[in-house]
């Protein structure tokens, strides 16, 4: 089941679109300087959110691959594991940057609307 404003193959704090998309930010009234930046975060979160995508198939398909060994080497596999939970790490962590990033767009009056709107979760504020 997909949230508001998010579209197939998108996870948490990933948006289909800014400003024209359903859902509150549709109706914050964004100045035209205010939809721009906010679509170059958009554009730098996916670009990076992409790549990371990328490392966590690789982690996993490598994961996998150790699991699939005749002998299972533990220190192998937590490595492998470490590396897969390292990537993840880095994703959640772009995701926060870009919401505060998107967050520091807003005025305080939209972030009131956002909060009412998305229950106060969506970008933390």
């Amino acid at each position: 089941m997909m949230g508001g404003g998010m579209g197939y193959g998108m996870g948490p704090g990933m948006m289909a679109g800014w400003a024209g998309g359903m859902g509150p930010m549709a109706t914050l009234d964004l100045s035209d300087t205010q939809t721009a930046q906010l679509e170059k975060i958009q554009t730098e979160s996916m670009k990076k959110q992409r790549s990371l995508m990328r490392q966590m198939w690789e982690a996993q398909e490598k994961l996998g691959d150790l699991f699939d060994a005749e002998n299972r080497d533990p220190a192998a596999i937590g490595k492998a594991y470490g590396k897969l939970a390292d990537v993840q790490r880095q994703a959640l962590e772009a995701r926060i940057e870009a919401g505060n990033k998107a967050a520091a767009v807003l005025t305080k009056e939209q972030k009131a609307q956002m909060r009412r709107g998305f229950g106060g979760g969506m970008m933390g504020y």
